[in-house]
């Protein structure tokens, strides 16, 4: 008794290492009656359908497993998902509990690693005369005059191997494949440089350079713009001679959302700080101001799609100021001259180019 002892022990912790051996690549939920077998039978059985030794070509499988009683049968309800993939839904019938664990053991082993599992020698205990070919209808769908079959979404491709007794179940229409997951979307950096006209913020239409830089996932984006308007000066009625000179520099944050791909239409909302400066010329009392005018902006923009990843963008921005500024020259004992007074709205507009990264 006390060799047998040894060889117990040694037996138990084999039969442990193998049922652990591939533990790691399935995550198992396993609901059945008391008078099946349990997880840990599941758990063993697909170790053992798959060795001790690990490939490097092993998936790891999600599975989760209800068997309930259907009249005077069993029925096996087995999803099972490997990687990232779409989950595959099995049903199969038995009278005999055990079965079902040995066919739900032996499909999840071959959406671990088919080779592995269909190379695997069969249990001892043979199967009985009613067995279903599970394993098959895993690895295919079955043609339409065949019956009965396992009703299968989807499934991936396995070789070939003995099943244990089960008995598949037809379902009446088992609908469409599942559509497949569309990759997940990466964050897309764009910058853009364009000329720009800024048209009633003064005077005189405002030109300048005007770079962008965004990013986007999706149908959301935002981005943030910058307008410089040098210099630009206009003569005014009285005095006669005298000339007012407006510079303006602009930032806008805004974010919104974007449609399409080589034709790309973006709506965004969003805010417009400007610093204005102005200044008057060739007048008795020459004299400078500044004011800072912040607007909410609504913004439209069209790219088209010219090769690689350039595209022609077109933006059109109204503004709406939240203060009106007056200009004015003052003039020697005379009140002073209005140049120019804000609009309640005014544009934006500019053509240029996007890279998109």
């Amino acid at each position: 008794m006390r060799s047998a002892r040894p060889i117990a022990i040694a037996l138990a912790l084999a039969s442990a290492r193998l049922a652990m051996g591939d533990a790691g690549f399935v995550e198992l939920t396993w609901n059945a009656p008391d008078s099946c077998p349990d997880r840990a039978y599941v758990l063993a059985e697909v170790a053992r359908l798959l060795g001790d030794v690990h490939a490097a070509d092993d998936a790891r499988v999600r599975a989760d497993a209800m068997i309930v009683r259907a009249g005077a049968t069993l029925r096996l309800t087995l999803a099972t998902r490997v990687e990232q993939a779409a989950p595959w839904e099995r049903k199969l019938e038995s009278p005999n509990c055990k079965a079902l664990a040995d066919s739900a053991a032996l499909i999840i082993a071959l959406a671990v690693n088919p080779s592995r599992a269909g190379a695997a020698p069969p249990a001892v205990s043979a199967p009985s005369a009613s067995v279903a070919a599970a394993a098959s209808s895993a690895s295919a769908p079955p043609p339409a005059s065949a019956a009965p079959a396992a009703s299968t979404s989807a499934s991936p491709p396995v070789a070939s191997a003995v099943a244990p007794a089960a008995t598949a179940v037809v379902d009446s229409d088992p609908g469409p494949p599942p559509p497949a997951r569309e990759p997940r979307r990466s964050l897309q950096v764009t910058l853009g440089v364009a000329p720009a006209i800024d048209i009633g913020t003064a005077p005189v239409a405002l030109f300048g350079p005007q770079l962008t830089a965004g990013v986007a996932r999706g149908l959301m984006c935002a981005e943030l713009a910058a307008m410089w308007a040098p210099d630009h000066t206009r003569a005014v009625d009285a005095p006669a001679g005298a000339r007012a000179t407006f510079t303006s520099f602009a930032v806008a944050p805004r974010a919104g959302i974007r449609f399409g791909q080589s034709l790309t239409i973006a709506l965004l909302l969003g805010l417009d700080v400007a610093a204005i400066a102005a200044r008057g010329d060739d007048v008795t009392v020459p004299e400078s101001s500044r004011v800072t005018r912040v607007s909410g902006a609504a913004t439209g923009a069209f790219a088209w799609a010219l090769g690689g990843a350039w595209f022609l963008r077109a933006d059109a921005t109204l503004l709406v100021p939240t203060t009106r500024p007056r200009y004015f020259i003052e003039r020697v004992d005379l009140e002073p001259a209005e140049v120019h007074r804000t609009p309640w709205v005014t544009a934006r507009l500019s053509v240029g180019l996007e890279l998109r990264l």
